[in-house]
């Protein structure tokens, strides 16, 4: 009986990789102020993004959650339906007053039709048609042998395009010294290159094994029921920079789930984040276009600065933001040891320059009333920080 099991989840784990399987992943899109074209929509961001899941075989439906932008929306929508694949079901929803990213990614979870979720940002383009087959191919491969899999991170190119081979410490950790945070963005664990057959799950598709991290951030792969369990996403009162995505990371792996980094060093198994508005990389070395439109047109439409930031936090308020998610993030789910060790290593990271203290300083002010409103400190607490962070504040100023 086991034998047939194994013959039959290998036979569905090839109908994956070669487009034989029906389509069941639900692509959900957040969006805000992406649209700024009217009369040319193929300029704005979210129909790369919808081309690009176009050609992915196992993407069923694409749902673009607008939080109350007023801008081109909805007529992009429509050239975006011209244009996709029948196959694909379009849904384009918006909101009647901002309710900010979190909860908009949780209108995107309720109205999700099938049981994979596939999470990516409004200014992102899937690099080639094998990426989602082969991120669900690990997926369910890491199921066929009963390990609780939450989620599955791509590649994701934002500041860096090359493969940055490092030791796996360095890929989605939490430091377990000082609650310090290392992301996945092109990371290759080096000891893979050391021994391939061991460590390639794929030899043919050159599909690596999964990695386990610590946590994920706005681009991952999921089933509906593991989101969906979490709570979804968070809603908190500021607009966090990535504080809102990794929340459900945590909350997964503290219900048992496990959280895996597919990495390769193929330049085409790539989610290549174009940050609009803001792009961090000056040159892509891909030659084929999306909605007619070479990297360079898009690098050139992406740094324009009168088309925004979108969701993201503004540059101005970011470092506030970052130390403020961090730390109330550590201190929730590894304890006060680990949150003190990461707000002191914060403090001191920060402490030469004048304006980077001044973000600490009011990232703190921020935080105690949030820590004490989810009970994770106690008054106590909160007048040691106020004397050990804050009097300094009050002196300075």
């Amino acid at each position: 009986m086991m034998s047939q099991m194994m013959v039959q989840n290998q036979k569905n784990l090839e109908n994956i990789l070669n487009g034989n399987s029906e389509r069941n992943i639900s692509a959900v899109i957040a969006t805000y102020k992406r649209c700024p074209h009217k009369r040319q929509p193929h300029l704005n961001p979210i129909s790369w993004a919808a081309e690009s899941l176009g050609n992915q075989p196992n993407i069923a439906e694409i749902i673009f959650v607008d939080d109350c932008s007023h801008d081109y929306f909805d007529s992009t929508i429509d050239y975006i339906e011209s244009k996709i694949s029948k196959e694909i079901k379009v849904t384009a929803i918006k909101n009647n007053e901002r309710l900010g990213l979190g909860e908009t990614r949780n209108v995107g979870i309720n109205n999700a039709h099938h049981p994979h979720i596939f999470f990516m940002d409004d200014d992102c383009i899937v690099v080639s048609s094998y990426v989602l087959p082969h991120m669900q191919y690990a997926f369910e491969y890491l199921k066929s042998r009963g390990i609780p899999v939450g989620s599955l991170i791509p590649p994701v190119n934002g500041n860096s395009l090359e493969t940055i081979l490092t030791d796996d410490s360095e890929i989605a950790k939490v430091s377990a010294e000082n609650g310090a945070r290392e992301g996945t963005s092109t990371k290759f664990p080096l000891h893979y290159l050391k021994n391939p057959n061991k460590y390639l799950l794929n030899h043919e598709r050159r599909i690596w094994q999964p990695l386990e991290v610590d946590f994920f951030y706005g681009v991952f792969l999921t089933d509906k029921k593991s989101i969906t369990e979490t709570g979804g996403f968070p809603t908190t009162s500021w607009r966090s920079a990535a504080g809102q995505d990794i929340e459900p990371a945590f909350v997964m792996k503290k219900s048992g789930k496990r959280i895996f980094y597919l990495p390769s060093y193929d330049i085409n198994f790539r989610v290549l984040h174009m940050r609009y508005g803001d792009p961090e990389i000056d040159s892509v070395p891909y030659t084929f276009k999306v909605c007619g439109l070479s990297f360079d047109e898009i690098l050139r439409v992406s740094k324009s600065k009168a088309v925004g930031h979108g969701c993201r936090v503004p540059e101005s308020e970011r470092l506030k933001t970052v130390i403020l998610s961090d730390a109330r993030l550590i201190f929730k789910f590894y304890g006060k040891r680990l949150g003190y060790e990461n707000l002191e290593g914060l403090y001191n990271k920060f402490s030469d320059d004048m304006g980077e203290k001044e973000s600490f300083y009011s990232a703190v002010q921020d935080l105690i009333p949030f820590l004490l409103d989810e009970e994770i400190f106690s008054k106590y607490d909160a007048r040691y920080i106020r004397q050990r962070y804050l009097s300094e504040a009050r002196t300075i100023s």
